[in-house]
């Protein structure tokens, strides 16, 4: 397999042992699926993400120093949106225009009305994923459109 890409979502979660098998593979570009009997040479693109901070998990033995500056080629930190609500109206836009287009709806946008009344509050609930679940105080529409693309 040439040209791909894989993403290990939670890398930080992985336990040694799989630390030590995935570094083997990213060492060798060889991998071998489950009930094979040979390896098969691969050439792919790898993305890693957690939410975790690897360079303190290293510090305190948790993850693999060897295998963390395999994988460290350029670093993104993308903050959480509850620190950044200032884009949730442009990923709310971002979703109406995709929705749109695949859906051939004709969904116009959102009143001043809504986005007052979708400010999250304490203990109200947030929206997990923009295009996953969501659960809580989002523009009507929004809610049922999220949970569908589960």
């Amino acid at each position: 397999m040439d040209g791909g890409t894989v993403l290990f979502d939670e890398i930080g979660e992985l336990p040694p042992l799989a630390q030590s098998m995935l570094l083997r593979f990213l060492q060798s570009g060889e991998g071998r699926a489950g009930g094979a009997t040979g390896s098969t040479r691969v050439d792919v693109r790898v993305i890693a993400a957690t939410h975790r901070d690897l360079e303190a998990a290293v510090e305190e033995g948790a993850f693999r120093e060897d295998f963390y500056y395999r994988l460290w080629g350029a670093v993104l930190e993308v903050p959480a949106l509850r620190a950044r609500r200032e884009d949730i109206p442009l990923l709310v836009e971002h979703f109406r225009r995709e929705w749109n287009r695949e859906d051939q709806l004709a969904v116009e946008g959102f009143t001043e009305r809504h986005w007052r009344s979708s400010r999250p509050t304490p203990g109200r609930g947030t929206c997990a994923s923009w295009s996953g679940s969501c659960t809580g105080p989002w523009p009507s529409g929004v809610e049922g459109r999220c949970s569908r693309r589960m």
